[in-house]
């Protein structure tokens, strides 16, 4: 297992920008990963608040999952700002041509999720219910609890 942080220039936002990528063993076997987890995290944090305070890696090891946790601005809630950066462009359609081209992870849609914590709970039920055909599965988890949507809710 092992985590990257990859550092880019995004078209989209027109600076560099980071994303960080936990790989289980399976791709030293030259596998792919069984799933592949978009993670987004929470306003005023970062992508390492989930390597730092959760057991992530583990539970990637465990699972046999890729995860990929992209950078953005603490306030941003995903979103496009009329004065700021495209973010809710950029994660949705920048991150997944990144990391698919960039790291062996599983490129099904049967095979990927997303979830997130608090904004990153936003940004994750925003990009599910915008990109139906692009997740099979989403969990979120913000101040009112933790909520799971599938494919077959996404799609009515």
């Amino acid at each position: 297992m092992g985590v990257t942080m990859f550092d880019f220039l995004s078209d989209k936002l027109g600076y560099h920008t980071k994303l960080y990528v936990i790989l289980p063993g399976c791709v030293n076997q030259g596998k792919k990963p069984a799933g592949t987890l978009y993670l987004l995290h929470g306003g005023g944090g970062n992508s390492q608040d989930w390597i730092r305070f959760s057991s992530i890696e583990r539970y990637a090891e465990e699972k046999n999952f890729a995860v990929v946790m992209p950078e953005v601005d603490g306030g941003c809630f995903y979103s496009d700002m009329k004065y700021g950066y495209p973010y809710y462009h950029f994660v949705p359609e920048a991150v997944p041509m990144v990391a698919e081209k960039m790291f062996p992870v599983n490129t099904e849609p049967e095979n990927r999720y997303v979830a997130g914590f608090s904004m990153g709970g936003y940004g994750a039920y925003k990009w599910a219910f915008t990109k139906p055909g692009f997740f099979i599965f989403s969990f979120i988890n913000d101040s009112n609890g933790i909520r799971t949507i599938t494919q077959k809710q996404i799609n009515f």
